[in-house]
């Protein structure tokens, strides 16, 4: 019994450790000077390895190695085996490291190469103590010619050669004429070279951008301040004194970086366009399903689409159906389960098409079309669910006397026999008096008068009515608050949840979100200069202005700071009062 005890206990000590995975990396240093001595470690965590590769190297000398050294860490429940070869940079230029591989109870795992920058003796300039090529901010775009509405994943990126500390004072591209979708960037930094020059590269944040009109558009440029922490020279103290009791002397130096503005070509799409393309862009595919192929009548059916691939997902709508008059069709119902990441927007789209079956007889539904433009093959693609042949017959619970379908006939045909068509009524219940008729009475013309002032108020009504649901900006306006709120109770959630970087993009998502619909102006064309000049022109007060911008800004900083600052609860706060109280005409 004690022995399974123990046996118990081993495996629940080594389930958090198996959980984690084998991991092989090899860590060094970025660049080094010419003549100096340093360390290449390569880490394995969470097993033990049986043998391992003599690294090959060149433009640097082996001196020493391996030492083996196993590690544990009982708080996150890891362990970890170092191998450390030690080198001598004897010429300047750039060593390489080829691939190491370990083996694992018969498995092997092995490192990338990686690159070492050797600098030749008094190279480094003199710029308080640092090189302008040693941090750079630089936006990466996957394409720089692409097609209207095609995809583009655009990258934000800190290289540094030097230790950063912090980054402030962040301000994003605004993307003018891009629809953009956020990604949620991996903070994991690595290793890049950038004209023959080692960098740690971090990632500070990813967009995917579908681009809105044809020809150039220009990427403005984005900003950020930074710290960095460097070591002088000549400081370093080699004795074992000088390395455990803080023997060196460093120098805090605060940069303003700057992205190139970038252009990209935006090409038009070929000419002339189907009838029913609706602006999808990528590549799919697409199922179709009704319901059953005979119902009676008054029962409910429905045709379901399902789209499945990869394009601009966030800018696809339904295809239109052809449900004959026969049947009474209903709003689509839409659902999808998209993902938006770095190798683009895909996933699925559910459409349904409710309907309820009328008129007996038997019908085809035309096919549901879905055209799309294919950017690999230039041409535009027709998906089709294939016409459908479906028999409506007479229902078993319809009433023979009271109302019956008639068969044959559309909808707009149909009429009920037992509402057209009364029984003679049997006795005289009431009589008027000869000479009394309501004809040319009082009454006659008072009743004329009301059903014509009822019948113009109510063509006022529907033509009012009509005129609101086709103006889609009197729409948004009427609803930006209802949407904004129902965004910012998403933003609680992530709160709650100390989900900092989701936090603050549904913050953002809100308040730009609610200014675009309350102020009717286009998402390539929300920046903050133009919602700020209509708010004016609009009459709103300009400490509330300043207010709105200043949360704006907040909020984009916190999002794209490395170092993210937890989501507060008077961020929150102050959202909702800030669009409780705008008054906007």
């Amino acid at each position: 019994m004690k022995y399974i005890l123990t046996l118990i206990l081993t495996l629940l000590t080594a389930l958090p450790t198996l959980a984690q995975g084998v991991k092989f990396t090899a860590n060094a240093p970025l660049s080094v000077q010419e003549g100096a001595r340093f360390n290449i470690k390569f880490v394995l965590e969470n097993a033990e390895a049986s043998t391992i590769t003599t690294p090959k190297a060149t433009g640097i000398q082996m001196l020493a190695g391996p030492q083996i050294a196993n590690g544990s860490y009982t708080a996150v429940h890891t362990t970890s085996q170092t191998f450390t070869y030690t080198y001598q940079a004897n010429k300047a230029g750039i060593a390489k490291i080829g691939r190491v591989t370990v083996e694992v109870s018969g498995k092997k795992y092995t490192s990338k190469p990686i690159s070492i920058e050797i600098l030749a003796q008094g190279q480094r300039a003199k710029n308080n103590g640092i090189q302008a090529s040693d941090v750079l901010l630089r936006l990466n775009l996957s394409k720089s010619k692409l097609y209207k509405g095609e995809a583009l994943l655009a990258t934000m990126k800190l290289y540094t050669r030097v230790e950063i500390l912090n980054i402030n004072n962040v301000k994003m591209p605004s993307f003018t004429n891009f629809w953009s979708e956020q990604l949620k960037a991996n903070n994991t930094p690595t290793r890049e070279t950038i004209n023959k020059k080692s960098y740690q590269a971090h990632t500070i944040s990813q967009w995917l951008l579908f681009p809105q009109k044809n020809g150039k558009i220009s990427i403005e440029a984005a900003t950020l301040s930074a710290v960095a922490q460097i070591e002088l020279q000549g400081s370093q103290n080699n004795d074992l004194y000088g390395v455990f009791m803080g023997g060196r002397e460093v120098e805090r130096i605060e940069l303003k970086l700057k992205t190139n503005p970038l252009t990209i070509s935006v090409l038009d799409l070929p000419q002339p366009q189907p009838a029913n393309f609706n602006g999808a862009i990528g590549e799919f595919t697409m199922t179709s399903e009704i319901s059953a192929n005979s119902f009676a009548a008054n029962d409910a059916g429905s045709i379901k689409l399902k789209l499945k691939g990869r394009g601009n997902f966030p800018l696809i709508t339904a295809p239109k159906s052809g449900i004959p008059p026969a049947f009474e069709s209903y709003d689509t119902k839409t659902t999808d389960n998209i993902t938006n990441s770095s190798s683009g927007s895909s996933g699925t789209i559910n459409w349904e098409y409710p309907f309820i079956a009328r008129a007996e007889g038997s019908y085809e539904i035309p096919a549901i079309e879905f055209t799309f433009f294919n950017p690999k093959t230039k041409k535009y693609e027709t998906l089709s669910s294939g016409n459908m042949p479906v028999d409506i017959t007479k229902s078993s619970s319809q009433p023979s006397q009271s109302g019956a379908f008639i068969s044959g006939v559309s909808k707009e045909d149909l009429q009920m026999l037992g509402q057209d068509i009364q029984f003679i009524k049997l006795g005289l219940k009431s009589a008027q008096p000869i000479g009394r008729t309501l004809m040319w009475s009082g009454t006659f013309f008072g009743s004329i008068a009301l059903i014509i002032a009822l019948f113009f108020a109510s063509m006022f009504m529907m033509r009012k009515l009509i005129a609101q649901q086709k103006d889609i900006t009197h729409t948004k306006n009427k609803k930006a608050n209802k949407v904004a709120l129902r965004r910012l109770k998403k933003a609680k959630s992530h709160m709650i949840a100390q989900d900092s970087e989701m936090f603050y993009d549904e913050m953002l998502k809100a308040l730009w979100g609610y200014m675009g619909d309350k102020l009717a102006i286009e998402i390539s064309d929300l920046t903050k200069d133009n919602v700020s000049a209509r708010l004016q022109l609009k009459g709103v007060n300009p400490t509330k202005i300043e207010a709105l911008m200043n949360l704006v800004a907040t909020c984009e900083e916190a999002q794209y700071a490395p170092s993210q600052a937890a989501p507060t609860e008077n961020t929150y706060n102050e959202a909702l009062e800030i669009i409780g109280n705008m008054e906007i005409k």
